[in-house]
């Protein structure tokens, strides 16, 4: 649920320029608790949907998010992270037929982090 208020932060700004996104939670399975449900928020089947997470390893968590979508009848466009890590999860996606869009790469973050220092 980390990539939660980043997600939910892009539908916000959506909303106050007049181009609303619907933002959603989903999760590997269904808690016990509360509504029980695997996505909260407005998914319907049939619609496009973007991955959103907070960084990307080895892909494993955003394709777990992919697969409870589809099984819902939602239609992934891709998945977006704010820092890829470089380690494997843009070629794991890609091998599923999944783009992977990224603010940051790890390695661009230190180099910014050194030249700050």
């Amino acid at each position: 649920m980390c990539a939660d208020p980043v997600a939910y932060a892009i539908a916000h700004r959506s909303w106050l320029d007049g181009h609303p996104l619907d933002a959603f939670s989903a999760r590997k399975k269904a808690k016990e608790h509360g509504t029980g449900q695997r996505i909260e928020g407005g998914v319907a089947p049939g619609s496009r949907r973007l991955v959103v997470g907070d960084s990307m390893t080895t892909g494993s968590s955003a394709l777990a998010v992919v697969e409870v979508l589809e099984e819902h009848g939602a239609i992934v466009c891709a998945v977006f992270t704010l820092v890829d890590r470089l380690q494997g999860g843009r070629e794991r996606l890609a091998g599923g037929g999944l783009t992977l869009l990224s603010a940051f790469t790890g390695p661009e973050l230190l180099e910014m982090a050194r030249r700050r220092s």
